[in-house]
């Protein structure tokens, strides 16, 4: 999952496309039928594909890249401006507007490629991974995949995740996830985790795995705010030292230097 998360950050979409980009080949095997979708105004970009070979009926993956401008996204993070869940589908969620706003603009065509290939694989398990602010996303996709297609997430994996939305939302996102099969991956003081700050009424979900500094021992945390896990650090700390833990994980770095030439 992790080399997915990578994968989307290269900027070369029609590689991703093709399954021929400088990091597909770390994919144990090839996708097809992949998608690539992309918003460059907001600097989002995405991918859905398909891994015909990925357990008894294959799997559908989808992968968010996350913000190649960490200040600006770090100020946003910071000012958490919250806006009301779009859609009906979520009672009571709020989530960042930023956040939001985002995803607005790739939703329909993210929601139908992935509707597509699931009916076009019957089936197959839907995945779903994200790193940074493409972690936010891949939270938002599996509540709007449930409250408006009726399809469940089979499984996610984040990475370096910020808190997406509230207490409510939260609630929507696990409940949208088959057996909260749900893990958010966090990197020692990171500070992105931190952020949005719970005072503005943010959560996290509940399946944090917390690595420390050198990815030489993890810990599955209890509950969102384990204060034995990267809640154990002061965000001001974090911030002040700790940016490029955020483009670390599992001793690789994560980036679009990483995949384009």
């Amino acid at each position: 999952m992790l080399t997915l998360t990578r994968t989307a950050y290269c900027k070369d979409l029609s590689k991703v496309h093709t399954w021929s980009c400088k990091l597909c080949d770390e994919y144990p095997r090839p996708l097809t039928n992949v998608s690539a979708i992309s918003n460059a105004s907001l600097g989002m970009q995405l991918f859905v594909g398909v891994d015909t070979a990925d357990g008894a009926n294959g799997s559908v993956l989808v992968s968010f890249r996350g913000s190649e401008v960490l200040i600006n996204y770090l100020e946003d993070l910071e000012v958490g401006k919250s806006a009301p869940w779009q859609g009906g589908g979520c009672e009571g969620c709020r989530v960042h507007a930023g956040f939001l706003d985002t995803w607005n603009t790739v939703r329909e065509s993210t929601l139908d490629a992935i509707e597509g290939k699931l009916a076009a694989n019957p089936g197959a398990v839907l995945r779903v991974t994200g790193h940074s602010m493409g972690a936010s996303m891949a939270e938002m996709a599996c509540v709007d995949l449930q409250a408006h297609r009726g399809i469940t997430c089979g499984q996610v994996y984040t990475f370096g995740t910020p808190r997406t939305g509230n207490q409510a939302f939260m609630d929507a996102y696990m409940g949208a996830v088959s057996s909260a099969d749900a893990y958010r991956v966090t990197h020692w003081r990171d500070p992105f985790p931190h952020l949005p700050p719970v005072a503005l009424g943010y959560a996290h979900s509940v399946t944090e795995v917390f690595y420390n500094s050198d990815f030489t021992a993890s810990r599955l945390c209890t509950g969102p705010e384990d204060d034995q896990c990267s809640q154990q650090f002061e965000v001001a700390t974090c911030l002040v030292c700790c940016i490029m833990e955020h483009l670390s994980y599992l001793n690789v770095s994560i980036g679009q230097a990483q995949c384009d030439p």
